[in-house]
Formats: structure tokens, C-alpha cells, sequence
């Protein structure tokens, strides 16, 4: 099966005859059936009086990315189940990392990459205005100036959350200069970091301890529930599960909860880790703490974090950081991370880094990263392998106490 597009010609109420451009899926040699997709180049595209060119682009585009997924399918069994119902901004992602790698080894040009971006994020628009998308999109606008009146335009979807994975082109003007990772003193700003947080939002500090060593994403933090955490020989465990309906049954836009890829997640554990956890429960403790089983609460309502909520407490974490950094006259530390973007997704660049300083293998990387890939890292990787791998080298973090 392939996603293909075909013109054909209709004839207007008054008789005239024109060329439009549709969506087809084709069967086989013989048989293509038309898609109701179609729907979205004829409102998008054609009833808004842009050129066959114009249409046929979009329609090009946004075929590829459907065959792309087609042709990727075992990696993405939601949309087998559920068709296009479950199509998430992830899956845009993916594929839009797929052409931006490809671009930076001059196989597609950065151009033509931002171009199949436009397409699709417009595609996720018109799918969410449809609702056929069982996770409604949050969407943000922009004022503009035009013509001498302002005008609110919807932002690129692609470039307005902090929990996607994905790799921009190249001079992409939606590209900002995103940093992924600490730099040469990692170890230590880390410790600094969480230091911070413990004094000046306490409930926190095991948050970003989860994405520091363990990767989580936002939306995997919140979700968690006091039950999530677990202790195995040392380790720690984490459950990461879509638990929306039980923390937050009341949300009527979920796009900041949605969880990526179910799994349980193994956790780098230096020796700071544990009295984190220990601590974060003596303070839910101290709370009173008996309305959710969210592991993360706002001190004000106790009802759990949204991701919102998380992002605005980190970025006071992250100014307070930051002055200490100029305080204690750590320029170069703190011109890094001054003049380059970064916010809660650095916690999944950090994990990688300490993965690789650790000597792990790509595949156990991706093992522990809980890619997509994790299947076929399975056949190669045993998790008790990747166990005693991090184990093992755990000793090397001897700066990762606190003071």
C-alpha cells in the first residue's frame, strides 16, 4: 500500500471545467482509492484560491510523510491499531529528522526540508481543527504586522514544546542554537544545579534528577506516580506509563501529557540519587499528601504538575543557577549557557552524554535511552548487561556527592 497523488478534473456549478488535486491510496498495480486526506488539500489549498503548483506540493508532501510512516510501521504499532487517530507531533518529528540528517549529508537540501516542514505542520493543523486526532494539539499564535494591522498567525508546531525529539536542518530559520548538554563540567553543574533546586524548589530536585540520569521527558516526569519509582540491587527503576487519566481526568487539553514510549527505564545512580529520593518523599510526607498519586505537586494546591507548571518552576530553578554561576565567577560556564537555549529537554541530551563517558555501546545507548530501536537493541543487549555497565562505572562519579 502507498500513499499517492492524483489529478483529476471537476466541473463548477456554472459548468466550468478544472484541474484539482487529490490523495489517493493505492492497493495494487490497479486499484487506487481516493482518500478522504484529500479533504485537506481541497480546504487548505484549493478553496482558498492557491495554484495546481500549490496544491500538488502539499499533496506531494504530504504523501511522503504518510509512506514514510507506512514504510516504518513496525516502529509505530499505535497507528496500526488506530490509523491516523494517534498520530502524535513525535511522528512529524521523526520524519522531519529523517530529511534534516539526510540534508546534513548534502543527500536533500536544508531548503527543501524547511519546505516539507511548512507542509507538514500545516497537515497537523488542519488534522487538529478536523479533531481527528484523539490528542488535541496546543496551539500558539504570533502577532505580526501587515499591511498596518496586526495579525495573529498559528507558530510552526514543531518549534513551540520542550518534549520532542528532533533534529532541525541546518541555517533552518526556526532553528534556534539549542545546547544539549552542559559542556566540559558537566559533573559538576549538575550537582550545582540540583543544588539549587533543592533550596529554592525543593519538590523538584528528584524531577531533574530523573531527566538528568535516567533521560525523562517532561511528560514522563509528571506522569509519574509514587508507585513509579522502584528499587532493584540498587537501582533504580522507573515506570514510565501513560497514567493521564489517573492524574489528570479533568485536562481538556492534554498535548503536554502525552507520553512518547511506555517503558521501564533504568537510572544512572550515583550516590546523590537515593537521599534525593528519600527526601522528596519526606516532603510529600511533611504535605499531607493523600488527594493524587502524583509523584510531582504543586506545593501550593497539592493537585499534580502540569507541564506548563514544571517549566515556569525549572526556569526559576535556571535564573537562580545562573546567578550563582556569575556570583562565583564562572564566566565560561556561564556564557555557555547564557548565550545558547536550553530548558528541561537538556536532561535527555545530558543522559546521553554521561551514557557514552560511561563506554556504553550504541546499542546499549539506545537500550537505555528507550528509543524506538529498543527491540532490535534487545537481541543485542541484555538488560542485566546494561546493568552491571553502569554499575561499573558509577565510581567514576565521585563528584556527583553532595557537599
Amino acid at each position: 500500500m502507498r500513499f499517492v497523488v492524483r489529478e483529476f478534473e471537476e466541473t463548477s456549478t456554472t459548468g466550468e471545467v478544472f484541474s484539482s488535486i487529490g490523495i489517493g491510496v493505492k492497493e495494487n498495480d490497479y486499484i487506487v482509492l481516493p482518500s478522504p486526506l484529500s479533504n485537506f488539500i481541497k480546504k487548505e489549498y484549493r478553496n482558498k484560491g492557491k495554484s495546481i503548483n500549490s496544491q500538488r506540493n502539499a499533496a506531494y508532501s504530504v504523501t511522503r510523510f504518510l509512506n514514510y510512516l507506512f514504510e516504518n510501521k513496525n516502529n509505530y504499532p499505535e497507528l496500526l491499531s488506530a490509523g491516523l487517530s494517534n498520530l502524535t507531533l513525535q511522528h512529524g518529528a521523526d520524519y522531519i529528522s529523517y530529511l534534516s540528517l539526510k540534508s546534513r549529508v548534502n543527500e536533500l537540501k536544508s531548503e527543501y526540508v524547511k519546505g516539507e516542514i511548512q507542509y507538514i505542520n500545516w497537515f497537523y493543523h488542519w488534522l487538529n481543527t478536523q479533531n481527528i486526532l484523539s490528542q488535541a494539539l496546543k496551539v500558539n499564535y504570533k502577532t505580526i504586522n501587515y499591511g498596518g494591522k496586526s495579525i495573529a498567525i498559528k507558530n510552526n508546531l514543531f518549534d513551540t514544546t520542550d518534549d520532542l525529539d528532533i533534529i532541525l536542518p541546518i541555517r533552518n530559520t526556526i532553528q534556534t542554537n539549542v545546547i544539549k548538554d552542559f559542556g566540559k563540567n558537566r559533573n559538576k553543574l549538575i550537582v550545582d544545579f540540583i543544588g539549587t533546586a533543592k533550596t529554592f524548589e525543593p519538590l523538584m530536585a528528584l524531577g531533574i534528577a530523573l531527566q538528568f540520569f535516567g533521560g525523562l521527558r517532561r511528560s514522563e516526569v509528571i506522569n509519574l506516580k509514587l508507585s513509579s519509582l522502584r528499587w532493584t540491587n540498587n537501582t533504580l527503576i522507573v515506570e514510565v506509563r501513560d497514567n493521564q487519566n489517573k492524574l489528570f481526568p479533568n485536562a481538556l487539553n492534554t498535548a503536554d501529557l502525552q507520553i512518547k514510549f511506555p517503558r521501564d527505564q533504568f537510572c544512572i545512580c550515583p550516590e546523590i540519587i537515593k537521599p534525593l529520593y528519600e527526601g522528596h518523599l519526606k516532603l510529600l510526607n511533611k504535605l499531607n499528601k493523600k488527594s493524587s498519586e502524583a509523584i510531582f505537586i504543586s506545593e501550593r494546591n497539592l493537585e499534580p504538575l502540569r507541564g506548563k507548571a514544571y517549566s515556569s518552576k525549572i526556569d526559576k530553578i535556571k535564573q537562580q543557577f545562573l546567578n550563582n554561576l556569575l556570583e562565583k565567577n564562572q564566566m565560561e560556564d556561564y556564557f555557555l549557557l547564557t548565550s545558547n537555549k536550553w530548558s528541561t529537554h537538556i536532561g535527555r541530551g545530558i543522559f546521553t552524554n554521561l551514557l557514552i563517558d560511561l563506554g556504553l555501546t550504541p546499542t546499549q545507548i539506545a537500550l537505555a535511552r528507550g528509543d524506538r530501536s529498543l527491540k532490535s537493541a534487545l537481541s543485542y543487549v541484555d538488560e542485566n548487561t546494561l546493568i552491571s555497565s553502569m554499575n561499573l562505572a558509577i565510581n567514576n562519579f565521585d563528584i556527583l556527592k553532595e557537599d
